[in-house]
């Protein structure tokens, strides 16, 4: 897959309001804000720093947005949104690491407080919370001298990494998958003693697209894809694959 990035269009201003409208409406706090007027001040920014956007696109076809303004000393990434389609192939985690690369500064973004996986991806971007503003939002920073491997790093308490695994739903593969783990972990002892993160990929479009896989049900761990269920998989390759993913883990 190839990615590119090229300017925003007036016509990209509508989906780039709707993102923002949505993300207001589900984590500020209604009380606090007029909202209409929040959102006066969200077109007015759009339409008058639109020559900040920028269009990602995967192999030519539009997969979603960011910003990074350059003002001053100190860069800021703004409205990072991928396409619901274009989700979960790291599409996201690629257009943080270029805005940050061609900044050449250190950087900083505001995050809802009450997004939790936005919160958690930036950072395993190497991004830390500096400041909170007000009591909704967060101003996160990252400094350019951090390396994308860091991303991978043990946590710092120096407790096992969990194993995420990404699901959807209602999807008969990640039923199979649950029934699996839950069999693994009655068989063996030390299966039942790891961390796991079941992540369901519709509830958190920004943790899935830090994570490179197409199918689910995908196994990670520290960022290593261990497992990703391909179609007509049955449930002992679905099973088989799992324990193996768990061995691998135990074996770190």
């Amino acid at each position: 897959m190839e990615l590119g990035y090229e300017p925003a269009r007036k016509e990209d201003i509508e989906a780039l309001f709707e993102f923002n409208r949505e993300l207001i409406e589900k984590y500020e706090d209604p009380g606090s804000i007029d909202l209409q007027e929040v959102l006066a001040w969200v077109r007015r920014k759009l339409e008058k720093r639109l020559d900040e956007y920028v269009r990602v696109t995967a192999d030519g076809r539009l997969a979603g947005y960011c910003r990074i303004c350059l003002d001053g000393g100190e860069a800021e990434l703004d409205d990072l949104y991928i396409l619901p389609e274009y989700r979960g192939r790291g599409i996201g985690t690629a257009a943080v690491e270029k805005c940050c690369a061609d900044a050449g500064r250190p950087v900083k973004l505001y995050v809802f407080a009450k997004n939790e996986k936005a919160v958690s991806l930036y950072r395993k971007l190497g991004f830390e919370i500096t400041e909170k503003v007000g009591e909704t939002r967060y101003i996160m920073r990252r400094g350019p001298e951090y390396a994308a491997e860091a991303a991978d790093r043990e946590t710092e308490d120096g407790k096992m990494k969990e194993i995420e695994i990404f699901y959807l739903k209602g999807c008969p593969y990640c039923m199979k998958a649950r029934k699996a783990v839950e069999e693994l972990q009655a068989e063996n002892a030390a299966y039942a003693g790891l961390e796991l993160r079941w992540i369901e990929e519709s509830e958190n479009p920004g943790l899935a697209d830090s994570r490179d896989y197409y199918n689910v049900p995908s196994l990670f761990y520290g960022g290593e894809k261990l497992y990703e269920a391909k179609p007509l998989h049955g449930y002992d390759m679905i099973k088989g694959s799992i324990r193996s993913a768990f061995d691998k883990v135990l074996a770190k």
